[in-house]
């Protein structure tokens, strides 16, 4: 089951960045800065997040997208996380099918993705590729020296 965002989240949210070792201190303070707007404004912020919760209370998973400010229909993905037991699983390709529909239910053409060319986010892109983005554009040395801005893109299309 995959819901919208509820203030009893937070925590959880926060519990699942710390589990995972890829983000950055500065990348998980800023997906928190993103979900307290989120859940202060609701989809006024211009953030969009769903969770897949656990039993317990847990979150599993939580994806977190919105409209890119003066354009026409596209959106970015700002995050989305998976708890490592629940990788392989397809709750990342679930999370990203939930995106697109709503996306689209939104009237929303295009999605983009930045993400990073290094090693450690080889299984994001294995999933962005697996679901047919595709690179429109790659910033030599973006975030750091040898660690490239990669932008992916996809049309949004009735699923």
């Amino acid at each position: 089951m995959i819901r919208k965002i509820v203030e009893d989240d937070r925590t959880s949210i926060l519990r699942l960045l710390d589990d995972i070792t890829i983000f950055t201190a500065e990348e998980r303070v800023v997906a928190m800065e993103l979900v307290d707007e989120a859940l202060e404004r609701g989809d006024r912020s211009g953030y969009l997040i769903y969770c897949s919760p656990a039993e317990g209370g847990e979150i599993d998973g939580y994806i977190c997208f919105g409209p890119i400010a003066m354009t026409d229909g596209r959106y970015d993905l700002y995050w989305i996380a998976v708890h490592s037991h629940c990788m392989r699983n397809g709750l990342g390709t679930e999370l990203m099918k939930h995106m697109e529909r709503t996306v689209h239910r939104w009237k929303g053409k295009s999605i983009f993705i930045e993400t990073s060319s290094t090693p450690n986010y080889r299984p994001a892109r294995r999933l962005y590729d697996s679901l047919g983005y595709r690179i429109a554009a790659r910033v030599p040395d973006f975030y750091r020296e040898k660690d490239d801005k990669l932008i992916y893109t996809k049309k949004v299309s009735r699923q």
